[in-house]
């Protein structure tokens, strides 16, 4: 899968081109947003991109994720042969007969209003959207 060029231009120092930045920390705060909800100002404060440069990376990053990515990595097992695949890796994970997992992510509501706060609120003590993977 090819990402845009764009995104793939890397230079040995952002001191001389300072129009292009470290491909690594844009791929590092898109999963700091993923993973813990990071917002993009605080981004800025440990990698010295603009927020604004990791909000338009993320957005790209996302969109070629599940487009081209989605595609190629995801896929419902085809054949026999597929299934097996699956069900060797479970068994060496303790899970004998198991073909695939699920999990789920809370994300924090920061917007939630007052009168949807109650139903939006469980184990974590503040207003959660989940969000399931397989």
């Amino acid at each position: 899968a090819s990402f845009p060029k764009r995104f793939r231009e890397r230079t040995p120092t952002a001191k001389f081109h300072p129009n292009k930045v470290p491909i690594e920390l844009l791929v590092l705060g898109v999963l700091r947003v993923l993973g813990r909800a990071a917002i993009f100002n605080s981004l800025e404060e440990t990698t010295y991109i603009s927020g604004e440069t990791h909000r338009k990376y993320f957005l790209a990053f996302i969109t070629w994720g599940s487009t081209i990515l989605y595609k190629e990595f995801v896929f419902y097992p085809k054949t026999q042969a597929d299934i097996q695949v699956n069900l060797d890796e479970m068994c060496r994970g303790g899970m004998p007969g198991c073909v695939g997992s699920t999990d789920a992510t809370h994300i924090a509501m920061e917007q939630c209003s007052a009168r949807l706060a109650n139903a939006h609120t469980g184990k974590e003590q503040y207003p959660t959207r989940t969000y399931n993977c397989t």
